[in-house]
């Protein structure tokens, strides 16, 4: 069945309903948000936001082991001990959906209940291969269901700009700074290098800027004090610690490229997902994990990142073609995939269980009969 197909089939289906798993981390969020968005393209969804909140960090390796130990159709009994109490939705799941490690036993738990597929993004930590029915990733992961995606999910918003032809020769440049984490650790010395790379380029760029919740007072205090050192003019700053806006949207609109901290993955995915030129400025102390480091690779090697040390001048795409409709049909589809295979499954375990249910029926013993043959010597009166 072809894209089109699809599309025309799903304008007459019900709504399908939607069972979100978050663990109120943004940058997981924001992949589930991501996968819905994918999803609501060609389907009607219903959207069902669950918090999820283990009773302890001891709890992910026991449900590991209980992943791999328990049956299937038991798991969801482990629910109340391991994680907080929820309120669950009315109305079944037609999909369950997750991100961030902390939901993956909730997922296949609810997804072995309900009898629905299970939608992860995000690399399953030696989970049982087989434990979801689809994993998104943006490295290949150890998981049966594995989907390589250029891009991990995010929800993205369309927006639109004159390209730079024909306009002022001053570039708009967007700098979005994140913080300590994902095995970054910024010092002064960094914004230092940020700053004269800033400086660098003079009057042919204006520059916005915006810190965010990850940063903290003490670094955004440096990095003011660095960015008026080095005479770098911000045309407009949004300091998440003194006054928090959500602005990352017309930031990402409004420029022809943009700079953005390597700590946090969720953030260089928004603005890669634009197709405007993106480069990751990483500090001198950064120590990634395997699979994060092997991502921030894999997007400089399909030309969506560039690092901002290896940068001699800026290249700008002047009619930049938005990356959300090729990798929101690769999800869409990797979902269908994984719904088929769920009914397969389905539809051939109840035709075992018909076929098992006939072979007890005949060898069941029947009541006790005369032999056909003895009966026809019966004589009449």
């Amino acid at each position: 069945m072809n894209a089109s197909q699809w599309s025309d089939e799903r304008s007459t289906q019900s709504p399908q309903t939607l069972w979100v798993l978050s663990d109120g981390r943004p940058g997981h969020e924001s992949q589930s948000k991501g996968i819905v968005a994918a999803l609501e393209m060609r389907r009607h969804v219903q959207v069902h936001w669950i918090a999820v909140t283990l009773r302890g960090a001891l709890w992910r390796s026991i449900l590991r082991a209980a992943a791999r130990l328990l049956p299937a159709q038991l798991l969801h009994r482990v629910l109340p001990f391991s994680y907080r109490l929820t309120d669950w939705p009315n109305c079944p799941p037609t999909i369950v959906i997750g991100s961030g490690g902390d939901t993956l036993f909730m997922l296949g738990a609810l997804s072995a209940l309900h009898r629905v597929p299970s939608v992860f993004s995000g690399t399953t930590k030696r989970y049982p291969r087989k434990f979801l029915d689809c994993v998104l990733t943006v490295v290949p992961d150890a998981a049966t269901n594995n989907v390589v995606l250029p891009l991990p999910p995010a929800e993205v918003h369309e927006c639109t700009r004159s390209s730079s032809a024909g306009r002022a020769a001053t570039l708009t440049g967007s700098v979005l700074i994140g913080g300590d984490g994902a095995g970054c650790v910024f010092d002064d010395a960094d914004w230092q290098r940020l700053a004269k790379w800033m400086a660098s380029q003079g009057a042919s760029v204006r520059w916005q800027l915006s810190t965010s919740r990850r940063t903290g007072v003490k670094h955004e205090a440096q990095l003011q004090k660095i960015l008026q050192a080095n005479a770098v003019a911000l045309e407009r700053a949004i300091w998440w610690a003194e006054k928090p806006e959500r602005v990352m949207k017309e930031l990402l609109c409004d420029s022809d490229f943009i700079v953005c901290t390597q700590d946090s993955l969720s953030m260089l995915a928004e603005a890669m997902y634009t197709g405007k030129t993106v480069y990751s400025f990483a500090p001198e102390q950064c120590h990634m994990t395997d699979n994060d480091a092997a991502a921030v690779v894999s997007y400089v090697q399909r030309g969506f990142l560039k690092p901002l040390k290896e940068v001699q001048s800026i290249v700008v795409e002047h009619e930049p073609m938005p990356r959300s409709k090729a990798v929101y049909v690769q999800i869409d589809t990797a979902v269908h995939a994984a719904q088929e295979r769920r009914q397969r499954r389905q539809s051939d375990s109840l035709e075992h269980a018909m076929r098992q249910s006939s072979l007890n029926n005949v060898n069941r013993p029947g009541p006790s009969h005369e032999p056909a043959e003895h009966l026809g010597n019966h004589k009449h009166g």
